[in-house]
């Protein structure tokens, strides 16, 4: 049975470790920037039994009311069992925790570009309850367009 958990120094190498796996979704420029990431933001880890990380995500807030989730992976083998949803769900309830966040924000690849690992994670987004705001096509440079989507946490 996978457990959620807060982040720790112990999971920081166990989780870029794991996202080094899904090559169909990080390059070396993205595996640079997330190693830096893990270590100084907030996060969540899905274990299984052996204590294993399985999955992981990362997030920020840009103002008190409003977080972005900065990174997330799960590992190839242990995707498509919920624990992506898990992992988004109890960042969502951490999130209303608190008393102040109401906006929760994520950037993907924007369909522009025909990639289906990126098609999957636009309809994972979407089946969770995300909707889309709005599509940058140079945020992160002209052949990787940014698709942003929100979701309202409440008030």
């Amino acid at each position: 049975m996978t457990q959620i958990r807060p982040l720790g120094a112990a999971d920081i190498r166990p989780a870029t470790d794991l996202a080094t796996t899904l090559t169909e979704y990080f390059n070396e420029e993205g595996l640079s920037q997330m190693a830096r990431d893990v270590r100084v933001q907030r996060g969540l880890v899905a274990v299984d039994d052996g204590d294993q990380v399985v999955g992981f995500v990362t997030y920020k807030h840009h103002y008190p009311v409003s977080a972005e989730i900065t990174w997330i992976a799960v590992a190839g083998s242990c995707q498509s069992q919920g624990i992506g949803t898990s992992l988004i769900r109890t960042l969502e309830d951490h999130l209303r925790q608190d008393g102040q966040t109401r906006i929760l924000q994520v950037k993907t690849l924007a369909e522009t570009v025909e990639y289906e690992p990126y098609a999957r994670t636009r309809r994972f987004y979407e089946r969770i309850g995300f909707l889309p705001l709005e599509v940058f096509p140079t945020l992160w440079n002209a052949d990787n367009p940014a698709k942003v989507y929100v979701k309202f946490l409440g008030p």
